[in-house]
């Protein structure tokens, strides 16, 4: 009997025929392909609303235009800054010109409030001087002579002389401070010079030292030789003794000090930091000597300098001869070669400069002195990225020409700070690469909502914190792109995921507790601070 006609043969009904098994995950309402080129419009409008690179508006100047459009034309085209003021300085005047406008609208003028920075470790370099004119101290003193809280420790040991030349071995900030340093101010966007004098003391007495004799830039030296000569003078503050000693002599009424946000002065202008957003401003009267929270006006600076021309500042020209080597960043002119009581002296195209620079979490600046030729420049830039104020000050003080590149280089020093910059430029690659992969198998619309969140909550702080002064900006956008796809196709596939997962739902809140303090690590990284 054939196979056929076997009567054991039957068809079976319609409602008990094979069908086709039903796919074990969703497939999403948009092909893979239409998710992939939504994505990357989404990656462009994370390039569009993320960091760039500041261009000032060259057609908003203040004062002498003549000046300004020699700036203009001597500008390198890497220039990044929203704005800049120059003085070009005589002992009989001044020409200043202001070009750019703020974010708040400002124009730079002068009389606007700027910080100066390190500058401002100048004035201790004066003060040192006539100091010991006066008989109130002797650059043979050792620290601990007038910090007696420093005495039997290898920092009390250096001398005045030693500190303000920089070759004291105190460490530029207290050794047990320098991944606070990075945290606090690169990362978070605060100021991180809290301390007060008192507690910058004591940790001199425990701080690293490096060596003695060497130079090595020290801001922790420079305050200690503030206070240092405060005590000797008797004066109530550091702010009351450079007052008393230098700004009112010299007519610098508009300078003021800082210790905290709500001192800032009225109408002062607000720079950005490296990775292009504001932070806090330095403050704190125990780095006030060396330059946290000192804002003055170009103005106000313009008189500083026409006595330092004139040799009629306190402390006269002793503090500006250079008498020990000095460390010069590579590729740029200034600050110099040589140092003396802080001031730095460098031989450009036959002109022998003094001069001082100032890095702040808002503005580079750079005061520049040709003696010979009785001309000075200040330059305020409300960035701290590159070297325009610097390269400026030397070109307009030799007449130089163009300056082709203003950029800092990458050196080894920086590689560790900008790793830690960038972490969380890598951890959102790293969160939308497993995002992107896991899009067409997320178990819930809780995964799928705890992806999102902490993809978009990294690429907020990575735009906050990252190196974006060494690295292309576009860069951000490409790190998003992987995970933008996954979101996108996450999105797609919403309406078939269940709220939470079938199985083991305790990982999935386990999942959103983890996320929820992810998120809000970013969001401290990523708010405004100021």
């Amino acid at each position: 009997m054939s196979a056929n006609t076997s009567p054991f043969h039957r068809s079976r009904p319609p409602s008990q025929q094979a069908r086709p098994a039903s796919p074990t995950r969703p497939r999403g309402y948009l092909p893979r392909w239409a998710c992939a080129v939504l994505a990357a419009c989404l990656a462009l409008a994370v390039f569009a609303v993320g960091p760039h690179a500041l261009k000032a508006d060259t057609s908003s100047i203040t004062g002498d235009k003549d000046l300004a459009k020699q700036v203009i034309s001597l500008l390198p085209d890497d220039y990044q800054a929203r704005g800049i003021h120059v003085s070009v300085i005589t002992a009989e005047g001044a020409r200043h010109a202001g070009i750019g406008t703020s974010a708040s609208g400002q124009q730079y003028t002068s009389t606007t409030p700027m910080e100066i920075g390190s500058i401002t470790k100048t004035f201790n370099g004066q003060l040192l001087a006539d100091a010991i004119a006066r008989g109130e101290v002797k650059a043979s003193d050792p620290l601990s002579t007038h910090l007696p809280e420093l005495a039997g420790t290898p920092a009390g040991e250096a001398t005045l002389e030693e500190v303000a030349s920089h070759r004291s071995g105190i460490p530029g900030v207290p050794s047990q401070d320098l991944t606070w340093f990075v945290l606090r101010g690169d990362i978070l966007g605060l100021n991180p010079f809290t301390d007060s004098t008192d507690q910058l003391i004591e940790k001199t007495r425990t701080t690293k030292m490096g060596k003695r004799g060497e130079f090595a830039y020290s801001n922790l030296g420079i305050s200690l030789l503030g206070e240092a000569l405060r005590r000797a003078a008797g004066a109530e503050s550091w702010k009351s003794y450079v007052s008393e000693r230098l700004f009112t002599p010299l007519g610098m009424e508009h300078t003021t000090l800082t210790a905290g946000q709500s001192e800032i002065p009225d109408g002062a202008i607000h720079g950005v930091q490296t990775n292009r957003r504001r932070g806090q401003s330095l403050s704190g009267p125990g780095s006030n000597p060396a330059g946290a929270g000192v804002w003055s006006t170009p103005e106000d600076m313009t008189r500083y300098a026409q006595a330092v021309l004139t040799d009629t500042v306190p402390g006269g020209a002793a503090p500006q001869e250079a008498r020990w080597p000095a460390e010069v960043l590579a590729g740029f002119q200034l600050p110099g070669k040589k140092i003396g009581d802080t001031w730095y002296t460098d031989v450009v195209d036959g002109h022998t400069i003094i001069s001082h620079g100032g890095t702040t979490m808002e503005y580079m600046t750079h005061l520049a002195i040709d003696k010979e030729s009785g001309k000075a420049v200040m330059v305020y830039t409300d960035q701290n990225t590159d070297g325009t104020a610097a390269a400026l000050a030397a070109t307009l003080l030799t007449d130089g020409q163009k300056i082709p590149t203003a950029r800092i280089p990458m050196h080894a020093e920086m590689l560790l700070q900008g790793m830690i910059l960038g972490i969380f430029t890598i951890l959102a690659l790293v969160v939308g690469l497993y995002t992107a992969a896991r899009a067409a198998s997320a178990p819930s619309r809780m995964a799928v909502v705890c992806r999102v969140s902490a993809l978009l909550s990294c690429l907020a702080a990575a735009a906050a914190s990252g190196p974006w002064a060494y690295v292309p900006t576009w860069i951000l956008a490409a790190v998003a792109l992987p995970g933008l796809y996954g979101i996108v196709r996450g999105i797609t596939l919403w309406p078939d995921l269940p709220a939470l997962p079938r199985r083991r739902v305790w990982l999935g809140w386990t999942q959103v507790a983890l996320t929820v303090a992810f998120v809000a690590v970013c969001l401290v990284v990523a708010w405004p601070k100021a």
